[in-house]
């Protein structure tokens, strides 16, 4: 086994134990062994999310750069998508989520679904990053999000609820 492969492993297991902190710092040495390693940027983005001395800008930067060296890897985009969504990043995070859902068509709805919920809560969450959003314009997004999850167009959404 290759020495970054071994690096790799021991990152991951510190990062499932929580110890983010030494995983952010086991990623860095894959970085730099291996910096055209994807795996190294996406996995420290995860660890740094743990680790209140890295910005939210550091930590966007390094799922974008893992994002570049695997663009077709629809995990990193929900997972940078999920991030965003966890700072009130709403527009980044539906780039993310549909830059995620044209790779992998087939989960389109598990991806519409999270992004539903994940960008009405975000909204209300954090008011004062949605400067141009009304608490309606945030809910009628997530209806939308929720209705492609479903499949269903507002018409016969609006028809199977007037059926009650």
């Amino acid at each position: 086994m290759k020495e970054v492969d071994k690096l790799i492993m021991q990152a991951k297991e510190l990062l499932n134990n929580g110890e983010f902190e030494k995983a952010a710092k086991t990623f860095d040495r894959v970085i730099k062994a291996a910096p055209d390693n994807s795996v190294g940027y996406f996995g420290k983005a995860e660890a740094s999310i743990g680790v209140s001395k890295f910005s939210m800008v550091e930590v966007a930067q390094l799922y974008k750069k893992a994002i570049e060296l695997e663009p077709d890897n629809p995990f990193y985009y929900k997972s940078y998508g999920d991030f965003c969504l966890d700072n009130g990043l709403l527009s980044q995070a539906e780039e993310a989520y549909n830059s995620a859902i044209k790779l992998d068509p087939e989960g389109a709805r598990f991806y519409y679904s999270d992004l539903a919920i994940g960008y009405y809560n975000s909204g209300l969450l954090f008011p004062e990053r949605q400067l141009n959003l009304t608490e309606e314009d945030i809910a009628r997004k997530a209806l939308h999000y929720s209705l492609k999850a479903l499949d269903m167009d507002e018409k016969r959404a609006i028809d199977i609820l007037s059926k009650r």
